[in-house]
């Protein structure tokens, strides 16, 4: 009975103390519906008056109504914030609006409505938030985002306000006149009619105009990048994407020489693939459509919102080429990396393969430039060598191909009949057979070591996907084996006690 009033107390008391110690984490799951109103946490302390260390950035000044913007809330350098309360009101009457998406943090439904703020969901160090915002598509006017931050329980701002954005209300098709119209007055009659639809270009016309002149204004209104190297200057590119800065992001145009599959262009920090933000345009059952997808090492996924941080996209199939053009707006974030197009510098690649429902797959063909650029820059690229891959190919050629081929003619061929000429009382068939088995081995090692600095390590493709690797590893050093067993058995047919000192200075 004792050690149960024991066990009660120290429970007790366990309870007392967790509610003390923990009070600052009352709310670390997010700030409750409550807090709506006030957006002051219940910390029992006042909010700081100084000036907010965190900030709150929309992606664009002006977005439409119906139409999703990202909202960036950023900690000053080396700082960092625990929670967040963020909401949308409306400039003048401060009336709540809008709608939040996100995955990462949990939504509160304010003033009746649904997912029209959102708060932390756990109490982790935050330096950025990336947030989506979207406005009733008939709403027209200026909006503020409010919010406050938390970096303890005694330290935390409220009321941090970003710049205004202006909303403006979605047109209505069909809601201006399109139709001829007369106007009558006493003293004169003005007939206004419009040209024929038939003279006025369709869409589709319109793009094969724009594929047409893409190369048009290279390095002088936008960014080209094409394959192969330097077919931009020549209007002969293969594949090609186009950049240039926009009012509500950046527009990209991509290119490419195919019937299905894909043709992708991605930015990257480095020249190779690997954390990459991939921007797709890929035919599928004769269909064309942008998507968006990461590359996670050496494998490509697409994302959950297929067209996340994409607007005004427009595709077109014409004469074996493929082409897609859209604005992305200028901040995105993708599983936990931010891809800033107005200040971030990035390597470009480019990239055509085979596409399935799930995807897409290894690409057949690449390029990628050899240093980064800013994306409101038109300076040609270069393109990123790959001489030690070239290497690789030839020296393994030379190595397999050529010496090896040799080494073996000499102990085939001249073993039995090259008797009478020795050197160093060894024939001298075996000491070519020897130079070329040597060679052979020299060569072999030289392209697996080139190989490896190029991939900086061991290559990432799954077996399946490319057993180049492996079968590489395992035939070079059976067939190594292979030949240092014959040089032995070669040379102890002919010198006698002699090959084991001859097998030794060749290793």
């Amino acid at each position: 009975m004792g050690s149960g009033m024991d066990r009660r107390v120290a429970t007790a008391l366990l309870m007392i103390w967790a509610c003390v110690t923990g009070g600052a984490w009352a709310y670390s799951v997010g700030a409750p519906d409550s807090t709506c109103a006030t957006r002051v946490p219940l910390h029992g302390a006042d909010p700081q008056t100084s000036s907010s260390p965190y900030t709150i950035t929309p992606s664009s000044v002006k977005v439409n109504g119906g139409q999703r913007m990202l909202v960036a809330l950023q900690a000053d350098e080396n700082d960092a914030f625990k929670g967040f309360l963020l909401q949308a009101r409306e400039s003048d009457s401060r009336k709540m609006t809008g709608t939040f998406f996100t995955v990462d943090h949990k939504y509160l439904n304010c003033e009746n409505g649904m997912n029209n703020a959102v708060t932390h969901s756990g109490p982790g160090n935050k330096a950025r938030v990336m947030l989506e915002w979207e406005p009733p598509s008939d709403f027209s006017g200026d909006v503020v985002f409010i919010g406050s931050f938390v970096r303890d329980k005694e330290t935390f701002w409220v009321d941090v306000t970003s710049e205004k954005v202006t909303v403006s209300k979605r047109g209505v098709p069909g809601e201006s006149t399109t139709a001829a119209t007369t106007t009558t007055t006493a003293t004169t009659t003005t007939t206004t009619t419009l040209p024929p639809a038939s003279s006025v270009p369709s869409e589709e016309q319109n793009m094969e105009r724009d594929l047409t002149n893409i190369y048009d204004d290279c390095e002088k209104a936008k960014g080209c990048f094409g394959f192969p190297a330097g077919c931009e200057g020549k209007n002969n590119c293969d594949m090609m994407m186009t950049y240039s800065k926009a009012s509500s992001g950046y527009k990209f145009e991509i290119m490419g020489t195919i019937n299905s599959g894909y043709v992708a262009a991605a930015l990257s920090d480095d020249e190779k693939m690997g954390s990459d933000s991939v921007m797709a345009c890929r035919v599928l059952n004769g269909e064309v459509d942008v998507l968006m997808a990461y590359n996670n090492g050496k494998s490509n996924e697409l994302l959950a919102k297929s067209k996340y941080g994409l607007s005004d996209i427009k595709t077109l199939q014409v004469d074996g080429k493929v082409y897609c053009t859209f604005i992305r707006q200028a901040l995105t974030e993708i599983t936990a990396v931010t891809f800033d197009l107005d200040t971030d510098t990035f390597h470009l690649m480019l990239a055509t393969g085979p596409a399935g429902e799930s995807g897409l797959r290894y690409h057949d063909n690449r390029i990628a430039s050899f240093g980064s650029s800013s994306l409101d820059k038109f300076d040609s690229l270069g393109v990123s060598s790959e001489i030690f891959k070239t290497l690789h190919a030839c020296f393994m050629i030379g190595a397999w191909i050529c010496a090896a081929s040799c080494g073996i003619i000499f102990a085939r061929y001249y073993k039995t009949t090259w008797l009478r000429h020795r050197c160093c009382n060894i024939d001298q068939w075996f000491h070519f057979h020897r130079l070329f088995m040597g060679l052979t081995w020299g060569l072999t090692v030289t392209g697996f070591v080139l190989i490896v600095y190029y991939l900086k390590g061991w290559t990432d493709l799954e077996p399946s996907q490319n057993p180049h690797a492996v079968l590489g590893i395992i035939s070079t050093g059976k067939d190594d084996t292979v030949f240092m067993y014959s040089l032995v058995q070669d040379s102890s047919n002919t010198v006698g006690d002699s090959w084991l000192h001859e097998a030794v200075c060749l290793l």
